[in-house]
Order: C-alpha cells, then sequence, then structure tokens
C-alpha cells in the first residue's frame, strides 16, 4: 500500500502543474497589455481555478489572441465618439452655440451692415439710419436733437394719411442710379413737415397731399430731387434752397410766405397749360430764381406780395395765360423768356405798389405787352430782346 500510494501522489504532481501552468503564464503577459475593458473581462475569466483537465487542453491559443477577441466584439459599442476628427455626432454645447449666432444674422439690428434689410414701422419717434425698404404704418416723428438717415437706394411706402414730423434733421442721400423714393402704400400720404432741417440729394416725393411743408424755423436743401403728383407740392414759410430740382404733377400752386426760396436749374410744371391754378403764390418773403423753367399752369408767377426784392434771370415763363401777375413787389427781372400769353406781365395791384427792372428780357420779341393802369411801374421796359437768349433755362 505504500508503494502504490508513492506512485499516485508522483503521479499526481505533473498533473497539478499541467493543469495551472497556462493559468499562470497567461497572468503574466495579460498585466503587460493595455488595461481596456475588455482585456479586464478576459483577465478576470482566466484567473479563475480551474482543474478539470478539458482547460488544459486549450494551450494552443494564446493569452494575447484572447484579449483580441473582446475589442472587436466592443467596436460597435453605442457610446458616442466625442472626437472632433470623428465626425459622428456633435456636442449639444456647440449647437446651443451655433443657434443664436443663426438668428442674430437674421435680425433688424444686422440691416445697417447689409445695406438691405427691409423693415416695418409702426409710428413714433424715429432716428439713425434706414436702408433698403420701409413700410411706414403710422405716422412718424424724428425728434429735435436727432438724425434719420436715409440710404441710397431706400424706398419708403407711406400708409395713406401718414405724415413725416422733422423736428429733428433728415438727411436723404441718393445717388442718380439709386434714389430715395416716399411714396403711398395706397393713394395719399401726407408728406414732410418740416421744423427742423432736411438736406436732399435725389430725393423723391410722391403723391402727398401736402408732398413738403416747411414751417417757420425750418432749413430745407433740396438737390436733384423731384416732388411729384402732390395735391400741393410745397408750402414754405421760411422760404428753402432747391438746385436741379423738379415740381411735377397736376396738384395745386406753390406757396411763399416767408423766408427766402431760393431755385437753381430747375422746373415748376403743373401738367396744366393756360389753366388754374398758378404755379406760385408768394405772399411774402422774397425769391431768387436763376434758370428756372415755369410751365403748365395759369401763371408761372403770381407776386401777391414780397418782403424784400426778388431777383429772376435766365428763366422761362410759358405755357401760361399770363406769364407774371404782380403786386406789392420790388426786384429785378433780367434775361428772361416771357412766351405767350394774353399778356406777358398783368399789374393786380392798384398801380401804384411795384417797382421792377424788366430791362433786356426777351418778350416774344417785341415789346412786352402790360396789363396795367401805370406802366411807369415796370423800368426799362423799352429795352428787349428781339431774338431768344441761347443759354437760358435749367441747364444739365
Amino acid at each position: 500500500m505504500k508503494k502504490l500510494s508513492y506512485i499516485v501522489a508522483c503521479c499526481a504532481i505533473p498533473l497539478y502543474i499541467v493543469a495551472c501552468s497556462p493559468t499562470s503564464k497567461g497572468n503574466e503577459q495579460t498585466t503587460q497589455e493595455p488595461h481596456t475593458h475588455a482585456e479586464q473581462t478576459h483577465t478576470e475569466q482566466t484567473q479563475e481555478p480551474t482543474v478539470s483537465t478539458e482547460a488544459s487542453s486549450e494551450p494552443t491559443t494564446s493569452p494575447t489572441e484572447k484579449a483580441q477577441e473582446p475589442i472587436v466584439q466592443n467596436e460597435p459599442s453605442p457610446e458616442p465618439t466625442t472626437t472632433p476628427d470623428a465626425g459622428t455626432e456633435t456636442l449639444p454645447e456647440q449647437v446651443a452655440e451655433a443657434q443664436p449666432e443663426s438668428v442674430q444674422e437674421a435680425t433688424p439690428e444686422a440691416a445697417p451692415e447689409t445695406g438691405r434689410k427691409d423693415r416695418v414701422i409702426t409710428g413714433g419717434d424715429v432716428s439713425g439710419s434706414w436702408c433698403g425698404n420701409i413700410e411706414v404704418q403710422a405716422a412718424i416723428t424724428i425728434p429735435a436733437g436727432k438724425t434719420l438717415t436715409l440710404c441710397a437706394g431706400t424706398k419708403v411706402t407711406l400708409a395713406d394719411g401718414v405724415t413725416v414730423s422733422v423736428k429733428g434733421s433728415l438727411l436723404a442721400n441718393g445717388t442718380k442710379a439709386m434714389p430715395i423714393t416716399m411714396k403711398p402704400s395706397q393713394t395719399m400720404w401726407r408728406g414732410l413737415r418740416v421744423d427742423g432741417k432736411v438736406v436732399a440729394t435725389f430725393l423723391e416725393l410722391h403723391k402727398g397731399s401736402l408732398c413738403l411743408d416747411g414751417r417757420a424755423t425750418s432749413d430745407l436743401t433740396f438737390t436733384q430731387s423731384l416732388i411729384n403728383e402732390c395735391s400741393i407740392a410745397a408750402r414754405f414759410m421760411n422760404g428753402g434752397t432747391f438746385i436741379k430740382t423738379k415740381f411735377i404733377g397736376e396738384g395745386n400752386s406753390i406757396h411763399l410766405t416767408g423766408g427766402t426760396w431760393t431755385m437753381t436749374d430747375s422746373v415748376i410744371d403743373l401738367k396744366k397749360p393756360r389753366i388754374g391754378p398758378d404755379c406760385t403764390k408768394l405772399r411774402g418773403g422774397n425769391a431768387m430764381f436763376t434758370r428756372v423753367h415755369f410751365t403748365g399752369c395759369h401763371c408761372p408767377l403770381h407776386f401777391a406780395k414780397s418782403d424784400k426784392d426778388i431777383r429772376v434771370v435766365d428763366s422761362i415763363f410759358d405755357g401760361a395765360s399770363y406769364p407774371m401777375m404782380i403786386a406789392n413787389t420790388k426786384g429785378v427781372f433780367l434775361r428772361n423768356h416771357f412766351i405767350g400769353g394774353r399778356a406777358h406781365i398783368q399789374d393786380i395791384g392798384d398801380g401804384k405798389s411795384v417797382s421792377v427792372s424788366i430791362n433786356n428780357n426777351y418778350f416774344d420779341g417785341k415789346a412786352p405787352t402790360l396789363d396795367t393802369q401805370n406802366k411807369a411801374q415796370f423800368t426799362g421796359r423799352g429795352k428787349y430782346a428781339t431774338t431768344p437768349f441761347a443759354n437760358v433755362g435749367p441747364r444739365p
């Protein structure tokens, strides 16, 4: 029995070594690999003490190959990849940052940068810059001390009856290729009511009941502009300066009651030849007209009263029943064309209130016809041009 026990013991020792030897060797190599989650799981599985002969029959596959199998199984892992280069998913933080930038570009505040954002103005006080297509739904005011600037090409449409009150400053910076327009959305807006200052270049005012209402404190300068198809084109309580500007349309007279009205290289045409109303009615202030064409009305120049001496030079008066009607006025008329009419000049006063020089003007090539009780009021009437002057009327 002792001999048999010795033999069994000796045979058992190699069996234990064979069974445990791969596990020990596998632990040594596993610790040298990176500690991935899959490899740790594999290590835990290989560390289970197995003494069966089936476990000892797998030493032909190396521990490294067994460690790679869990990695292949974990490749379709649902965990999101956050590496920017992978491009598989955008972080929520990145989406939140992108959205405000997109919205900001679409807001009206971005209009001054692009110069072409549409706006809807619901009324009230306005200032700053307008560019693009602007819709005004109710009366607006530019407050005293504030400025509203209109970019070249701006188109302003105004609801019927809307007034634009200018107590501060309105600057209209149009160009020949890109004029600024203000017109009604439907029938007729009110117009500009100016107590402050307007400086306009290539500005067009269309279809207002009183397109330009210059109040007692107004300061008006218009260049290369158009006032078109208004019931009353303009009324001036403090005059204004107009250069290369046209007043066109079948409206009523332009009124001056104060200040100095200066026009150069401009046109007034009411499109109603020889019938009412008169192109102009001056009941105060004074006028300085140079190279202006007055036409299409009953009377181009209707001077009821002037506060200072007037001066009219190199201008044309035609398409009228009376080129000029005058009373209570002093002044000078030089190198003008008085064309047609029942009389070139009609005295509408008492025969004592006029004192003007009409020397060297063209009256259809003959002596002027004067409808007056007292021709002595018109000095220089015997010195007139028999041929038209070459350079009169508006220059291009």
